[in-house]
């Protein structure tokens, strides 16, 4: 996440220089709008021309130090906060954070002090218009210029409509922010997938790798597969597998498709085709999950995205419930790879012993136990000892009658009387399925439901479930809660609206610090909602779900959306101090900075591009980000061009002329 934030970095690291070499070139041309070819050519000699530019560079740095420290200020104090933030939204961006709010110390370092004094060494009066495509760029920009002054001017004519059709479009894109689906995490694209089989209870061994082997067979022979990987029968004990239920008639099967784009595309084809298949074959259970390094690996989230716990005081209430749940469930066409956690384990048969009837026939309990254990796993009679080995040899049953538990218990015991009597005549003999793992949520036991997504978030099938758990028959004391993925999400969303909320107040108290005012940090906030909207349209347009990545982009821009009103603002506040009429440092503010706004907007949305764009295969680690980050960076652009000096103009009731 490092590179990914000097990624991030690349385009707002050039913003403070372009700010000041814009001013600088400025007071070194007189005037980058100006409509001649020619500007009047200095008659100066060398010593004069060197001071002339080196004040030129001491101007324009000094017009613009105020506006280029807070403007990078706000954007370290929205980046700073997310280092503290707990739980997995602080852990994934904890790196990033760092790497950008180290590099913007360093570029406004050398905005400031560098740039300056090369642009004193290097730079000179110019000398003539510039050429092809020179000369092109500063013709559009004088056009472009000379339009948006235009528009500057109607819109400050009708301030209250603007105001209104703004207010009305920041409202409808909220109702849209809220009808945006949610997740923890975006979704993977690489496609590989991993399949737990389990057969009929009490499949040989050698029948579970026979099917195995047949069913990874088929799987290798489609076109898109690379390498398929099977595990057959019981895991080691290791603290992982504590919580997978393994035995003979188990298998765990890992898909690996080629690399490509469409990974996941790729993926969920193979998942439905395996699903048919396996479907065919009777008394078969099987889930799917996502196979290699994915995002939840990587910040150690290793719950399904789709999860739902039913607590209840008795396990087998919650199991049930957890089962009839599941059967409601599957009718959904979003969910894949629907499971429930293997609670109970494989049937035991358990024998106990009657004691009342042992005492009453005069036997020991004890001799008992050792008769019915010495005629199913036989009597260690002695051993052959060899040169370098010792082998024990038992006496047995033979194998039909101790493979056979009824023959076993059919078989005579003597009683101290001299009474042959079968052994079952002492023992009671039940099958059981023990519970192999509980897990608890406040001291009561739970069960969990699990399901892969497709199509849907997170956020929209909790709904769903909860709409089908209103139409069950719940037996008193069971309650359906949140599990897993859904409320680690519901913790990070509050840790960054915490994070949030905190920028935010960081944001207004650099800026009254700076500005010396309450009131025009405010009209500089004004951006805030305007690049959270265009966030929203921007996910709303490529599908991206609401997301701990997303949610980050959108703190980012309360940092970035207000640096273009802070130049603006600044500017403003300059030209009326400097004696100029109040109307007119609006427009004139305007002319000024339209070409140092735009190119630092563009330099960030181009820094961003690639990450949005999403090359490579772990595009989901950085695109949901870029793409918040690019859609609320073009409309606060764009809108508060034009905004800014509204709110400026009414905030402090300045009138405009008439005619």
């Amino acid at each position: 996440m490092s590179l990914g934030g000097l990624s991030l970095a690349a385009g707002m690291l050039v913003d403070n220089s372009i700010v000041v070499l814009e001013n600088i070139s400025r007071h070194l041309t007189g005037s980058v709008y100006a409509t001649h070819d020619t500007p009047p050519e200095a008659n100066l000699d060398d010593i004069d021309h060197r001071r002339a530019v080196a004040a030129a560079s001491e101007k324009g740095t000094r017009e613009v130090t105020n506006a280029v420290l807070a403007a990078t200020f706000t954007t370290i104090a929205v980046f700073f906060p997310v280092v503290y933030v707990p739980g997995i939204a602080g852990a994934f961006f904890r790196d990033q954070a760092l790497a950008v709010v180290i590099s913007l110390l360093v570029s406004v370092v050398v905005a400031l002090l560098l740039q300056p004094m090369l642009c004193s060494r290097l730079l000179g009066k110019s000398q003539g218009p510039p050429h092809a495509v020179f000369r092109r760029s500063r013709d559009t920009f004088i056009a472009f210029t000379n339009l948006y002054h235009k528009w500057e001017v109607s819109a400050l004519r009708h301030p209250v409509l603007l105001l209104v059709i703004l207010l009305a479009g920041l409202a409808g894109t909220g109702v849209l922010g809220v009808r945006l689906g949610r997740s923890l995490l975006p979704e993977r694209s690489a496609g590989d997938m991993r399949i737990d089989v389990e057969l009929p209870t009490g499949t040989p061994l050698e029948e579970t790798v026979a099917w195995t082997e047949e069913f990874a067979g088929w799987l290798s022979s489609d076109t898109d597969v690379k390498t398929v990987f099977s595990q057959v029968g019981r895991t080691e004990r290791t603290l992982e597998s504590l919580s997978e239920y393994t035995g003979p008639h188990t298998s765990r099967i890992r898909v690996i498709l080629k690399t490509g784009r469409g990974g996941r595309e790729k993926g969920l084809r193979l998942q439905g085709a395996a699903e048919e298949r396996l479907k065919d074959t009777p008394g078969v259970a099987y889930a799917f999950g996502e196979e290699g390094i994915g995002l939840g690996e990587v910040l150690e989230v290793n719950q399904a995205p789709f999860s739902v716990g039913i607590v209840a005081e008795e396990p087998l209430t919650a199991v049930r419930v957890a089962e009839e749940l599941t059967e409601r469930l599957s009718a959904e066409e979003n969910l894949r790879g629907l499971s429930v956690d293997r609670v109970i384990g494989t049937p035991n048969i358990v024998v106990r012993l009657d004691a009342q009837e042992i005492h009453r026939s005069g036997l020991d309990p004890d001799h008992l136990t050792r008769e019915l254990r010495n005629r199913i796993r036989g009597v260690e009679a002695t051993t052959f000892n060899e040169v370098d080995q010792r082998i024990d040899i038992s006496v047995r049953i033979p194998r039909d009658q101790r493979r056979d538990l009824s023959q076993a218990l059919d078989s005579p015991v003597e009683t101290p009387s001299g009474e042959s009597v079968p052994l079952r005549s002492y023992v009671h003999v039940t099958e059981e399925r023990p519970f192999r793992e509980l897990t608890r949520q406040n001291q009561r036991r739970m069960v969990t439901i699990s399901a892969e997504l497709q199509g849907a978030s997170a956020d929209d099938m909790w709904r769903k479930a909860l709409a089908v758990t209103d139409e069950m028959d719940l037996p008193p004391g069971v309650q359906i809660v949140q599990s897993g993925g859904r409320m680690e999400m519901v913790q990070s969303f509050k840790d960054l609206l915490w994070a949030l909320l905190l920028a935010a107040l960081l944001v207004y108290m650099i800026l009254a610090a700076q500005f010396e005012s309450f009131v025009d940090p405010l009209i500089v906030a004004s951006s805030i909602p305007i690049g959270v909207a265009g966030s929203i349209l921007a996910m709303a347009a490529t599908g991206t779900t609401v997301n701990i990545l997303s949610l980050i982009g959108v703190v980012v821009i309360l940092g970035i959306a207000v640096n273009d009103d802070i130049l603006k603002v600044d500017t403003i506040r300059r030209l009326r101090a400097e004696g100029m009429e109040d109307y007119q440092a609006i427009l004139e503010a305007g002319r000024l900075r339209v070409r140092p706004i735009l190119m630092t907007s563009v330099t960030t949305i181009l820094g961003s591009l690639p990450m949005a764009i999403g090359i490579g295969s772990g595009e989901q680690l950085q695109r949901p980000l870029a793409l918040t980050i690019i859609g609320g960076l073009i409309l606060s652009t764009s809108m508060t061009l034009i905004f800014t000096p509204i709110l400026y103009m009414i905030a402090h009731r300045i009138r405009r002329p008439n005619g």
